[in-house]
Order: structure tokens, then sequence, then C-alpha cells
């Protein structure tokens, strides 16, 4: 129901052959990753439609440099981007959201309107989704009044 981090946080574990055992990996990484990750691991090719990035390269090495945040989406056109410093989040009325996490773990303070901060938003918001599918018309995700007047306008 948010995109903060308390809200979108969620283990994700990797064990088998080839993963060290009792390996943390300290990193914003997606579920979408999942996919390609077991191609990666099974050796098989990767399909030229995926576009998340196998987190391999990471359960090989947790110290090696990740430099591919993690996209979160809220219901439509609602997305937030975390880096390993930052949390930037836009919402479909254009209203922004950056979080030094390094500074704010607890994401309290949006520093989104500090000039300093705009490379850092710059940067975050070349990862944000180009394209924003409408709701499907037979979605039955319809739980509070924002989403039914989002789907009443924007399905398919």
């Amino acid at each position: 129901m948010a995109l903060w981090n308390r809200a979108t946080l969620s283990p994700l574990i990797f064990a088998g052959p080839g993963i060290p055992k009792k390996q943390r990996v300290d990193a914003p990484v997606e579920l979408f990753s999942i996919y390609p990750t077991l191609t990666d691991l099974a050796k098989l090719p990767h399909p030229q439609n995926i576009e998340a990035e196998s987190i391999y390269p990471l359960l090989k090495n947790p110290k090696s440099k990740w430099a591919t945040p993690a996209i979160t989406t809220w219901a439509r056109n609602n997305h937030a981007v975390v880096s390993q410093d930052y949390r930037y989040i836009r919402y479909e009325d254009g209203s922004e959201e950056l979080y030094d996490l390094a500074a704010d773990p607890n994401e309290w303070h949006n520093v989104a309107a500090d000039e300093k901060f705009a490379p850092v938003i710059s940067e975050l918001a070349q990862y944000l989704p180009k394209i924003n599918v409408k709701w499907a018309a037979a979605s039955r995700y319809d739980n509070n009044d924002y989403f039914r007047k989002q789907k009443a306008e924007q399905s398919e």
C-alpha cells in the first residue's frame, strides 16, 4: 500500500548448487530478477524479452559493485527507484519524494525539494518505467477508492 522501504522490503533467498552457504547480500534487487538468476544458475540462455537483470554476480561475490537500482510499482504510474544510497518516489500526480538512506534509513525526511539532490533525482528518474500499461478491465484489485477511481479512468 506504499512505496517506502517498510512496505516493499521482502527477503529473497537462494540456495542450491553453486550458491555459497550462509551468505548475506545487502543490495537493492527486484523480485523480477528471480527468473534471469535461475536461468544463470541452470546455465540456460536468457530470454530476450526479460528486462530484469540476474543477481547471480551478487550471489557469487556479495562485495561486487551493483549499480542496478530496484524498481517498485504501486497501482499505475506510482514508482519507487531504489539504489544503494537513495529511494526516489514519483507518483502519478508528479509529486516526488527522495530519501538519503545513509542519513535517513527510516525515510522520514523527504529531501526532493533540496536543489543539491537534483542530480540524484535526475539519475534515478532515468530508471522509471517508460510504459505504464492500463489496468486490465477484468482486474478485481479494487480494495479502496484510489484504485476504483484510477481503474475507472485508466482501464483498457
